[in-house]
């Protein structure tokens, strides 16, 4: 059997850095500004789409098909996938193509799989622990199983990954739980990778159904929530109206954060005061969102100009906390 241990960190994920989207640095050691405001005009559909959970029809985003999902559920009023975890909430707003959906699912059938942890990797020198299979040679059930999983035409990924069978298929494959196949060849697109079976799991495969209990426009539930959170931002001096326009200036600026304050550097008078008006002002919260408001760093919604702003402010003291002695 042909197995190799994964690297304890090979697919681990990096937590998120709060404040770092946006900053045009992709170095995880950069430091975090001492300060920023960032304000990007919003739609009611706009603030809706930010609220709640939602995508873009057409969106494709890695290992998932949720928008083809959403589109026959949408059109037919239901729909059934086949999944390890469920692809869409239930009971939770959907915001998806300018309406604000309501979903319910139910589980319909289970199945026994397997899910294998693999290495789909660039072949490296010459000697080959196994046999070389010609895509085409491989049984349907493998075949299938790879080209759901995009790896129809053998690109390899050179990293581990997750590929999942039934119990059924996994009776009428070569490639799992054990094999003796090495390489697996793609002729017609001149290319060949190294197939190795890290490990499996039992997993349970469920049948989800999906059907449309609610939907409303995103423009007026986004207009309900810019009436609960929106405040004015009015009455400013000469140097704090310059700094909101450089922050609006900046955060429309593509890749740019807004008026962003270095790790070196002090927040200026201006905006320390401008700071100041944010304060008992509430955040923005979402379904189910009940944490309480540390200070002034949060998002908000603002109206400034005859406009409204979504508005992220971190100020100096939002991640400070007390050590016990």
């Amino acid at each position: 059997m042909r197995r190799r241990a994964l690297l304890a960190g090979g697919t681990a994920l990096l937590p998120a850095l709060a404040g770092c989207a946006g900053l045009g640095r992709s170095d995880l050691a950069a430091e975090a500004p001492t300060a920023r405001l960032e304000m990007a005009p919003v739609s009611d559909a706009d603030v809706a789409a930010r609220v709640h959970y939602s995508f873009e029809q057409g969106e494709v985003d890695a290992g998932t098909d949720r928008a083809t999902l959403m589109d026959r559920v949408v059109t037919d009023g239901e729909a059934t996938t086949e999944r390890v975890d469920p692809l869409l909430p239930a009971g939770r707003p959907i915001v998806y193509d300018g309406t604000v959906y309501r979903l319910d699912r139910e589980v319909v059938e289970e199945t026994p799989a397997t899910v294998f942890s693999v290495l789909v990797d660039i072949v490296d020198g010459d000697e080959r622990d196994g046999r070389t299979v010609a895509f085409s040679d491989l049984p349907a059930v493998d075949r299938r199983v790879l080209e759901r999983e995009g790896f129809a035409d053998g690109e390899p990924v050179g990293v581990g990954t997750t590929i999942r069978y039934t119990d059924a298929e996994v009776a009428e494959s070569i490639l799992v739980p054990e094999t003796d196949v090495a390489i697996i060849e793609w002729p017609t697109h001149d290319s060949e990778a190294e197939w190795v079976v890290e490990d499996g799991y039992d997993r349970t495969l469920k049948r989800f159904g999906y059907s449309v209990a609610g939907s409303r426009p995103a423009s007026e539930v986004g207009a309900e929530l810019r009436d609960r959170y929106a405040w004015t931002l009015s009455g400013l001096s000469t140097a704090e109206r310059d700094l909101v326009e450089r922050a609006v200036e900046a955060t429309a600026s593509d890749g740019a954060a807004g008026y962003v304050v270095g790790p070196d550097e002090t927040p200026s008078p201006a905006f320390t005061s401008l700071a100041d008006r944010f304060d008992g002002r509430g955040q923005v919260r979402g379904p189910g969102e009940d944490t309480p408001d540390t200070g002034d760093s949060g998002t908000y919604l603002v109206r400034y100009d005859g406009s409204v702003y979504w508005t992220t402010l971190l100020v100096p003291g939002r991640y400070e906390t007390d050590t016990p002695a």
